[in-house]
Formats: structure tokens, sequence, C-alpha cells
């Protein structure tokens, strides 16, 4: 092999290991690039997603709370049909309800229909009647005192409050 074709091939050799090199580097470093703004767009996506989660529960505070002050809650109160003494699953719709409760399912009904988030709306009470908008069929016995979200109240001495996660008598 002759000087010229083994500088030609050790110029080819460089030429090429220098390509491999510039292609290793903008590969790494594209990556790495990459990495920082899929961190920083998935930060900020979090973030956006705690902002609307903290809206829903904020709104679901003050709904409790307007709801919890409403003239009709009170006016309804030892009128809501209670379902623990059942012998099966009932339903009571709002023609089958005293006027205070049918008054009262009417704003359930309002407030359900201004917060498309909300799968129903409802209010447990102490003598164990409840009222829920959509209405549901009640099983047999039902108690809504022994339920998370009435004990979670309780536990809150009058402030609004969130319970943990669980299947409502509805499938939710």
């Amino acid at each position: 092999m002759s000087l010229k074709t083994k500088m030609f091939l050790l110029f080819g050799l460089i030429v090429i290991l220098g390509f491999a090199a510039l292609i290793a580097v903008v590969f790494f470093e594209t990556r790495s690039s990459n990495f920082e703004n899929y961190a920083a767009f998935t930060h900020q996506q979090l973030e956006r997603a705690d902002g609307y989660v903290r809206l829903f529960f904020d709104q679901a505070r003050s709904n409790a709370i307007y709801l919890s002050n409403l003239p009709e809650m009170h006016a309804a109160i030892g009128k809501v049909p209670a379902f623990m003494k059942a012998q099966g699953p009932t339903k009571v719709t709002r023609d089958q309800m005293e006027p205070e409760v049918a008054a009262l399912d009417q704003r359930l009904q309002h407030l359900l229909d201004a917060n498309s988030v909300y799968a129903d709306v409802g209010s447990g009470f102490d003598d164990g009647s409840i009222l829920e908008y959509p209405a549901l069929t009640w099983p047999a016995g039902f108690d809504p005192r022994v339920r998370p979200w009435y004990r979670k109240g309780l536990e809150a001495q009058g402030q609004a409050a969130v319970s943990p996660v669980y299947v409502s008598v509805g499938g939710f």
C-alpha cells in the first residue's frame, strides 16, 4: 500500500471519527435537551392539573356551604325521606315529595346543572334521611349516617369536608 493511499485512508478515518464524535455529541445533547424539556413540560402540566383539582374542591366546598345555608335545606329537615326501615329498594321522585323537600330537590338539580363535573348532589340528615339529585333507588335499610362522607362531615364540625374516595350506592 502506497504512502498516498495510507494518507488518504488515515484522512478518511479521521473524517469518519470526527463525524461520529459530532453525531454522538449532537445525539446526547439533543437527548439531554429533550429530557429537560419533557421534565419542564410534565411539571407544568402537573401544576395545571393541581390547579384544576384545587379549583374543583374549592368550588365543592363553597357549594356545600351554600347548600347548608339554603332556607330550603332548613325547611326540609324532618320531611326528607328515610330508607332505614324500607323493606326493599325505594326511589322517591319529586312528585312524591312534600313541597319543602321538592323545593330543596329543585335547588339540588340547579346546583348539579351548574356543575357538569358532579355526578350527583345531595345531603344526609341527622335523622338518617337523605335527599339526592338525581333520585337514586336506595337499598332497604340505607342509612347515610354510616357512610364515609357523612362521618367525615361530622368530624369537620360545621366546615366543608372531603371524604376518601368510595363507591356510592348509585355505583359511582
